[in-house]
């Protein structure tokens, strides 16, 4: 699994076996200023998802579901997470070394890396 700063791959472990095959599943995305309502981003037979275009730092929340030939189960608890944040600045920005054709610059590496 993985994240930038505008996506989120979602990944899911099939639910326990109930003498039934998987057929697909449905993955639900609900967005910060969405009011609670789950849209449904995804369906197909694979166990993971890369959602793009999110906002850098949101919080949102996601479940899925499976489906078999019998119908859809009950939807997964929800799963609050975000895409990266920004990272903080470098500091201690300094010349390291120059001479007549070069300047070689140094800096201290930021605080947080935003997640990523």
């Amino acid at each position: 699994a993985y994240r930038t700063l505008t996506a989120l791959n979602l990944r899911w472990a099939p639910p326990a076996s109930q003498g039934r095959r998987i057929v697909r599943y449905r993955l639900f995305m609900s967005s910060p200023d969405g009011g609670g309502v789950f849209a449904e981003i995804y369906s197909g037979p694979e166990t993971s998802f890369t959602k793009a275009s999110l906002t850098t730092g949101q919080t949102y929340r996601f479940r899925v579901s499976a489906i078999n030939d019998i119908g859809e189960g009950p939807p997964s608890e929800v799963r609050e997470t975000a895409a990266c944040v920004s990272p903080s600045l470098p500091s201690g920005i300094r010349v390291a070394s120059r001479d007549e054709l070069h300047i070689r610059i140094r800096w201290d590496a930021p605080q947080a890396d935003g997640g990523c």
